[in-house]
């Protein structure tokens, strides 16, 4: 409900309060009464935040407006004892503020001297009640049936020795309503966290979650809190980067503590299969004609953006590469060639000839286009994106044929061993004509399974520094039947040798997958900040976003000595992540599309309204005029010697990069 939120004229009536102070030792303990201590202010913070107030104790012979003799009042000894502010006004009573004194200093006076009795003031200064959560450290863990060990455990790391992520959660919760950590493989989202944490490592008192914590419940994530405090912990999984923050919600300052999330947002926000909500705590107010109030709104252009990128990984495409149609070349010199063919067999087996033979490369001024092995159609290799990221096969995207490498998989998943085992990408391959087929027929092994043709294996692998193969056998030449001792206008004999060439590379076709230059990427523009001049681009990455394009003709593997081609030889998306990319783009620009302002007001009387974690909407400042703010109030502070309350808003920009992990 909105509380304070009047379009009006004319000076408020305020009337007078009187506060009351009360004390006591333990947590379990009465309330006891203090007439003469007296609190100077108190400011009621959200995290990262800590609430805090001032008392005052008068030392020396005083006498009290309600005594007629003067009494001694002597210092206090309060630190680390619970204490509260009660305001009784126009409005009734409320309870203003709920800590703990952590510190007091005395300002002495001096000593009389004929009564020999000191005066002076004692300020205690207390801290609120969220301090407490600083007070106890993760240390061990509570696991199923009960028992507390004093390893402390990861959340959501595998019990095992698999280096997959996994939950390490129980499917139930115990008797006391939280989850423990079991080897039933659950995952821990924010939500079971905290509530896991606040169960067991809380200082002395309760605290619960309440105000809009069920968003938690969609988050999961791996975390260490070895040894953190549990303040760390809530600061952590209530991250204000997610637009969320938390404040205490102190009730009577009595029993349990409630721990008040809320969201930052005015409007909600979804993408993928999360939602972020509103903040349901929302008001406007109006200030024309008021004299009590003194606001300030301080506008900021700071955060403006005129385009956001959400920015995927670089594409990969799958294709196969063959000596014939000009996507593979011999990755050695003429020379290096004629001098390994003049050579003897054990001079072939150094470093000087490691790549005469058996290294193929793509050709390093390859401009990405090709013709199908399957039928000559022509393709593109890296095709484009439009804004929204959606592929277009007919336009090619920028390469630059440096600093790239062959991945060691292929977007082919390997036939599992069972129905629920992993499934498993596939090794990059190459396969060969038999020279011994048939005439005008094709006859294609792997390279490491020719032993079904009676001729020798080969081991295929890939370069992860320049785009090339790299094919062994029992010597280099094995692999280059027809080619060995055959250097051109000039062919030679070559040296004897012991390993005679059996298959030849210019047969050799090989399926790989490559990154690209061209990143998955959308590109949403924000027409509210068209034109400014301070506007600028918001790049969002998204590594985990991926675009698996299998180029036509790539062969997917051979059946009965055949090829087959992938798709029918068509050019297909396998995988494409871009949904994620539009959503995460959307999300940001409807944040960013909107004005958020800081704002500042302070006011004549306290009332027990406008609390930490409502949201300000928007302000009047004339008949004609409302201003958004679309932030939340961060603080609010009762000055008890003014009779005035100011209250103020902040924000954190929403980090989507942690957003949408």
């Amino acid at each position: 409900m909105a509380i304070g939120g009047v379009f009006g004229g004319g000076t408020q009536f305020i009337g007078p309060i009187r506060t009351s102070v009360f004390i006591k030792r333990r947590w379990t303990d009465s309330w006891r009464y203090m007439p003469y201590l007296f609190p100077l202010f108190s400011a009621e913070s959200s995290s990262p935040s800590i609430s805090h107030a001032q008392f005052v104790w008068n030392i020396g012979a005083i006498s009290q407006h309600d005594q007629a003799s003067y009494q001694v009042y002597t210092p206090l000894q309060l630190e680390d004892w619970y204490i509260a502010v009660n305001v009784h006004s126009i409005y009734g009573t409320f309870v203003s503020f709920v800590g703990i004194v952590l510190n007091v200093a005395v300002d002495d006076f001096g000593t009389n001297a004929t009564t020999f009795v000191s005066s002076g003031n004692q300020l205690l200064n207390a801290v609120g009640l969220e301090y407490l959560l600083k007070a106890g450290r993760i240390q061990g863990s509570y696991v199923e049936g009960g028992t507390f060990i004093e390893r402390t455990l990861v959340f959501n790391q595998r019990h095992d020795l698999g280096p997959a992520f996994s939950g390490n959660r129980s499917n139930a919760r115990n008797g006391d309503g939280v989850y423990t950590f079991s080897a039933d493989g659950a995952e821990w989202t924010h939500l079971d966290i905290l509530e896991y944490v606040l169960w067991f490592y809380h200082p002395g008192m309760s605290f619960v979650l309440g105000g809009q914590a069920w968003v938690l419940d969609q988050f999961v994530g791996q975390y260490d809190f070895r040894g953190k405090e549990v303040w760390q912990v809530l600061d952590t999984l209530i991250d204000r980067r997610r637009g969320l923050g938390w404040t205490i919600y102190f009730g009577n300052g009595a029993g349990t503590m409630t721990i008040v999330v809320y969201s930052v947002l005015t409007e909600p926000i979804q993408f993928q299969d999360f939602l972020m909500p509103a903040n349901p705590w929302q008001e406007s107010l109006g200030f024309i004609g008021r004299h009590d109030l003194k606001p300030r709104l301080n506008v900021s252009r700071a955060h403006t953006y005129n385009r956001v990128i959400a920015l995927g990984a670089p594409m990969k495409t799958c294709m196969s590469l063959a000596i014939s149609n000009a996507t593979l070349e011999a990755g050695w010199t003429q020379a290096e060639r004629e001098a390994y063919d003049a050579a003897d067999d054990k001079t072939r087996t150094t470093d000087a000839f490691k790549r005469v033979y058996a290294f193929f490369r793509i050709p390093r001024a390859w401009n990405w286009t090709y013709n199908s092995g399957m039928d000559g159609t022509p393709y593109i290799a890296n095709p484009w994106h439009t804004s929204d990221g959606r592929i277009d096969v007919t336009v090619q995207g920028p390469f630059w044929n440096a600093d790239h490498g062959v991945l060691r998989w292929i977007p082919f998943e390997q036939a599992a061993a069972s129905a629920d085992a992993e499934p498993e990408m596939r090794r990059p391959f190459a396969v060969v004509q038999n020279p011994d087929r048939a005439e005008g027929t094709d006859e294609y092994h792997y390279v490491n399974e020719l032993q079904a043709a009676l001729l020798e294996n080969h081991h295929f692998g890939v370069s992860d520094r320049e785009m090339g193969i790299l094919i062994k056998g029992r010597a280099n030449h094995t692999f280059a039947l027809n080619h060995f001792g055959n250097t051109g206008e000039n062919p030679t004999e070559p040296e004897a040798t012991n390993v005679l060439p059996s298959v030849d590379y210019a047969e050799m076709i090989c399926t790989v997958f490559l990154p690209t230059d061209v990143h998955a990427k959308v590109v949403y523009f924000i027409p509210e900040n068209a034109g400014m001049e301070s506007a600028k681009d918001l790049v969002i990455e998204m590594p985990e976003a991926e675009v698996w394009y299998i180029a036509g003709g790539t062969v997917s593997e051979i059946s009965g000595g055949q090829l087959v081609y992938n798709n029918g030889g068509l050019p297909q998306v396998v995988r494409d992540d871009t949904h994620k990319l539009r959503k995460m783009a959307a999300a940001a620009a409807a944040w960013y599309g909107q004005q958020r302002n800081t704002f500042t007001l302070e006011r004549a009387g306290i009332a027990p309204i406008h609390p930490t974690g409502r949201l300000i909407r928007a302000v009047a400042t004339t008949a004609f005029h409302v201003e958004n703010v679309g932030t939340v109030i961060t603080q609010r502070r009762f000055d008890y010697r003014d009779n005035r309350m100011t209250i103020q808003t902040g924000y954190t920009e929403l980090d989507f990069e942690v957003l949408q992990q």
